[in-house]
């Protein structure tokens, strides 16, 4: 199976094992693959999607990614995998939003933050590590975060901008 380093996404636990996902070009589905701390390919599944992103917390691989909704929609899960890579749980994040959006995720000592860009502005949710929604906020008067990296108790927004001021824009979040 070949990966595209351009969307591929992955992420580094606390062991030294890897997730990665990558998307196949060709259908609406994700490669994954966990690689363990000795570079060993330990576990390989596929997942019905088009685009992911995956962050690791405490040995679990979690990905953010979208499935086809209705024409120019997309639905957005949470998805979250063991070391064995089985299926924990999941959950619905945002129904619907725009296809070929921008999102991104970033795991936190208590859980994950996710940013999607909507068509009414900047979508923000903090999940705990067992996928229950802690909160959601949509900011309409904000552009789609490019990035969202997690430091000590809080995060970075990195984009997340008002619209139409097009510089860099960084929020530090708890």
């Amino acid at each position: 199976m070949a990966l595209s380093s351009r969307s591929r996404s992955q992420s580094r636990s606390q062991s030294g094992s890897s997730c990665v996902i990558s998307p196949d070009y060709k259908r609406p589905l994700l490669h994954m693959v966990w690689i363990d701390g000795t570079g060993e390919v330990r576990h390989q599944e596929q997942l019905a999607g088009h685009r992911s992103q995956a962050v690791s917390h405490s040995d679990v691989c979690t990905i953010l990614y979208s499935q086809s909704a209705a024409r120019y929609q997309s639905k957005y899960f949470l998805t979250s995998f063991d070391r064995t890579f089985k299926r924990v749980w999941t959950v619905g994040v945002l129904d619907p939003a725009p296809s070929g959006g921008q999102y991104t995720m970033a795991a936190l000592a208590d859980g994950y933050v996710v940013a999607i860009g909507t068509e009414t502005g900047l979508f923000l949710a903090k999940y705990t590590p067992g996928g229950r929604l802690l909160w959601s906020a949509t900011d309409s008067s904000r552009s789609p975060a490019s990035q969202v990296v997690a430091s000590g108790d809080g995060y970075y927004l990195v984009g997340a901008g008002l619209k139409a001021r097009y510089s860099l824009h960084v929020i530090r979040a708890r």
